[in-house]
């Protein structure tokens, strides 16, 4: 059996032709018929060997049950961009024959992806599209008309492309059991806002998140090591952005025409910033460390503003005063911070950020002195 997760990536044109006629083509809801569609009119289709392949569709179909069989044959492949030219179509059931799914298969009209219980290789769960035991969500349909959406925790991976050109998602939540992050993942989301991101994620892949022009909120967790190529490009709304330490690579164009990032922090002295000049806006002020790459980096001429000197310290939560553990003198010194009354090295946010929301407040305080109260 065989499962090509890459559904609706064919890189640079499938993007390019999805957002100029993606547009148009998705309805606010999906309307389901009370009866499928005659499938003798619907379908087109070829005979290999043993099995049939659905090959296209009638452009005209909004709603499609594939049969099992054909001919006397079983149905067991969509074709690549069988369902593209499709464009009214908003509804389509995938029954336990089908195992293999061809790239690009559906339109940028489709809302829901149903799928039979008794398939051996996929599901779906809301008319979301994912392999048979939800690990890999495979495909959220272009049209799907929920507006939040939190991925399942049963799931580990998003296949390349599967959010790419969702017209209707304004937030996404990515739970901690996600450890992939296909390439192009949430692409051109027209209507993405806000994600939160898995806290096991080790790298934002290449163009994750690009063309996603609404995209203002999103927190990069303590953990991932690699922001690649054109991850954020084209991120208009992006606001300042703090790169923790464990990155050690922004990838080329990654903050390309990010305009909104007024102040980027990059936390590792030693991270590897691509020297393309698209990669960070001229305008972006970087803050980072005395000699570290960022002080280095005039591709742009940036302007810089200096964190002092890097201090290797290590990373014991709650430790704010160097001594590898969590006391009341930390406390206090958490304190005077939040009152305004003592500066706090950026290398201790670490260790004061104790809910990792990359913001240092009362939060952190209260969950400090319950740390220490229950030793």
């Amino acid at each position: 059996m065989k499962i090509l997760k890459n559904l609706k990536c064919n890189k640079f044109f499938t993007g390019i032709l999805k957002i100029s006629v993606g547009l148009f083509l998705c309805p606010l809801l999906p309307q389901i018929p009370a009866q499928a569609e005659d499938l003798s009119s619907l379908l087109t289709y070829e005979i290999s060997d043993d099995h049939v392949i659905i090959t296209a569709c009638d452009k005209n179909a909004n709603s499609v049950e594939i049969p099992t069989e054909l001919d006397n044959l079983p149905v067991t492949e969509i074709a690549e961009s069988a369902f593209a030219k499709c464009t009214g179509l908003q509804n389509i059931f995938i029954p336990e024959s089908v195992t293999i799914i061809g790239q690009n298969a559906f339109s940028l009209g489709i809302a829901e992806i149903a799928v039979s219980e008794e398939n051996p290789v996929f599901s779906s769960c809301d008319g979301v599209l994912f392999d048979k035991e939800q690990k890999i969500l495979i495909e959220y349909p272009d049209c799907h008309p929920q507006t939040n959406y939190t991925i399942p925790d049963s799931v580990t991976e998003i296949a390349p492309c599967a959010f790419s050109d969702s017209r209707y998602l304004t937030a996404l939540v990515i739970p901690d059991s996600v450890e992939i992050l296909g390439e192009s993942a949430c692409k051109s989301c027209a209507a993405l806002e806000q994600v939160v991101l898995s806290g096991s994620l080790m790298e934002l892949s290449d163009q994750a998140f690009c063309f996603c022009r609404n995209l203002a909120d999103i927190r990069i967790p303590d953990g991932v090591t690699r922001i690649g190529e054109s991850t954020f490009a084209s991120c208009g709304k992006l606001s300042d952005l703090i790169i923790p330490e464990s990155i050690t690579e922004i990838g080329r164009s990654a903050f390309e025409k990010c305009r909104s990032i007024k102040h980027l922090t990059i936390l590792n002295p030693e991270c590897e910033i691509s020297d393309d000049a698209k990669t960070i806006p001229a305008t972006t002020v970087l803050h980072g460390y005395l000699d570290s790459t960022v002080y280095t980096y005039k591709v742009n001429h940036n302007p810089f503003v200096s964190l002092g000197e890097y201090l290797n310290m290590q990373a014991v939560p709650g430790d704010l005063t160097g001594d590898e553990k969590a006391s009341v003198a930390d406390l206090i010194r958490l304190q005077k911070y939040l009152l305004g009354q003592e500066c706090l090295p950026i290398q201790l946010w670490k260790n004061a950020d104790l809910n990792r929301d990359q913001v240092v407040n009362i939060y952190d305080w209260n969950l400090l002195k319950k740390m220490i109260l229950n030793c």
